[in-house]
């Protein structure tokens, strides 16, 4: 049994594929297991991913039609063998040691999800990161914290995989992370965290999901926000998600029934309790307080009403 399963959903990056490729192969903890899952690729990465399957026989290769990045990485999980997963985007690359140090800090610690840092790169060019992090165990409160302020990307840990028993990707939806991520944190009994950048992250590439239908006004992205925000509140993590429920308040409207959860989340939050507000947030929170519709009409004047009015789930 390989000691990591990492799972590589692959679609139409024929590009980059042989540089993410080399750097899982080419990784200090041999005994791991590559899956790549080509989702339905017409261009020359399913035949890529094909080929270096036949050098290397810790490569598995799942093709099938074209589900989504979130089923490929369920699909992924369900056929890894592995007692850890870890993930990776097939336009990125990693560490050599990306398998490794999560690995050992999992063992030592009898963690179950171990989170670390990434770099940024610009084409092939990585744009250096200082971490100022510990190296060790950390608290729940501590992970979360981590998740909402530095990124909740599911490709900054490593996971027992136990922690999917019960947790899936939402099929069908774009940003399947920020709907996720925290869930396997809260999941997780014993959480650590390397002091490292293991991950590098590739930004604004032409034709990526990021940039082509990754936008912020995506309503899968505003669903996945309102859960998650929903989800830490009722967890007790009250301080880490005020700033955001009242953003989306302003700029959706308390009126929008998407916003019910919302609308209760900033009703409850004291208007001196907020320290983590800026002055402007407090000031519109006051707002609130005083008067929800005339909170409406002046973020309506302010222009900072999204242009529908409402938030759109079909």
């Amino acid at each position: 049994m390989p000691l990591v399963s990492v799972i590589v959903p692959v679609y139409n990056v024929s590009n980059y594929l042989v540089k993410c490729l080399e750097s899982l192969v080419e990784q200090s903890l041999k005994d791991i297991e590559i899956i790549l899952i080509d989702d339905g690729s017409t261009d020359d990465s399913g035949m890529l991913c094909d080929i270096y399957a036949q050098n290397d026989n810790r490569i598995r290769v799942i093709h099938k039609s074209n589900e989504g990045l979130s089923q490929a990485r369920n699909d992924g999980i369900d056929f890894s063998s592995s007692p850890y997963i870890m993930f990776v985007d097939s336009d990125d690359w990693v560490d050599r040691q990306f398998c490794e140090l999560p690995y050992k800090e999992a063992i030592e610690n009898n963690a179950d999800l171990v989170l670390f840092h990434f770099n940024k790169a610009i084409d092939n060019t990585i744009i250096p990161k200082n971490t100022n992090s510990i190296t060790g165990l950390i608290s729940e409160k501590e992970a979360i914290y981590f998740n909402i302020n530095y990124a909740p990307a599911s490709w900054l840990g490593l996971y027992k995989k136990a922690l999917f028993n019960d947790i899936k990707f939402p099929s069908g939806k774009l940003f399947e992370d920020v709907g996720t991520t925290h869930k396997l944190i809260h999941e997780a009994k014993r959480i650590c965290i390397v002091n490292k950048c293991l991950y590098n992250y590739r930004v604004s590439r032409p034709g990526s999901i990021m940039t082509d239908i990754y936008s912020l006004e995506n309503p899968d992205f505003i669903e996945m926000r309102i859960k998650k925000i929903e989800s830490i509140y009722n967890w007790g993590f009250k301080e880490y998600i005020q700033d955001d429920a009242l953003s989306l308040l302003i700029k959706y409207g308390y009126k929008d029934e998407m916003m019910n959860g919302i609308y209760m989340i900033v009703s409850e939050m004291s208007r001196a309790f907020p320290e983590k507000l800026c002055m402007k947030r407090k000031i519109m929170l006051w707002l609130f307080k005083l008067s929800p519709d005339l909170f409406d009409a002046i973020c309506i004047c302010l222009g900072r009403r999204h242009k529908n009015g409402k938030t759109s789930y079909d």
